[in-house]
């Protein structure tokens, strides 16, 4: 973002502003039977501006102890994992809270649920353990916003759209 530098009257470009930064990550994973694991995780994490943004010389953003634009305050997974000899199935729903997409908080970016399903093979060959996989990002086809360049002036924001669904394939070898 650009931030306005009095001493040399002028603007240039910076990450953010002056910023504290805290927040609280928890993950847990349980055998719950033979086979089958179950994992999640959640995260809150607080990131706010310090101080107003300066950003031309007469130009105040009123941002002193407003969440950072593209930081939700809450993340979370859910997943599972079944071993069926030597298949596996891997279901993993991640949630992404609300954000906000400029630095005033006059445009939000909704939360938005996204599943993910990966299934892999796994045998052993003379060289070692090959595992093939294919995996389906965004199963359900869910339509997000995935990123946002906040703009600290009154131009707007760009958004770009999250992943659609994809499939992936992938070997690997184990030696």
């Amino acid at each position: 973002m650009s931030v306005y530098d009095a001493s040399y009257n002028a603007s240039y470009n910076q990450n953010i502003g002056k910023a504290t930064q805290y927040g609280l990550q928890l993950s847990a994973g349980w055998a719950a039977a033979r086979g089958v694991n179950l994992f999640g995780s959640f995260s809150w994490q607080r990131s706010r501006f310090d101080e107003d943004l300066r950003t031309a010389a007469a130009t105040v953003r009123r941002t002193k102890g407003r969440q950072l634009p593209d930081v939700p305050l809450i993340m979370a997974s859910l997943g599972a994992a079944w071993q069926l000899g030597s298949v596996t199935v891997a279901p993993v729903v991640h949630h992404m809270g609300r954000r906000y997409a400029n630095v005033e908080h006059t445009e939000t970016m909704s939360a938005y649920t996204v599943t993910n399903l990966d299934v892999s093979h796994r045998m052993q060959t003379g060289w070692g353990a090959l595992r093939t996989s294919i995996a389906v990002i965004n199963l359900f086809d869910v339509r997000y916003i995935g990123y946002n360049n906040a703009n600290e002036t009154s131009n707007g924001s760009a958004f770009y759209p999250g992943a659609p669904r994809t499939l992936m394939a992938k070997v690997t070898l184990d030696f």
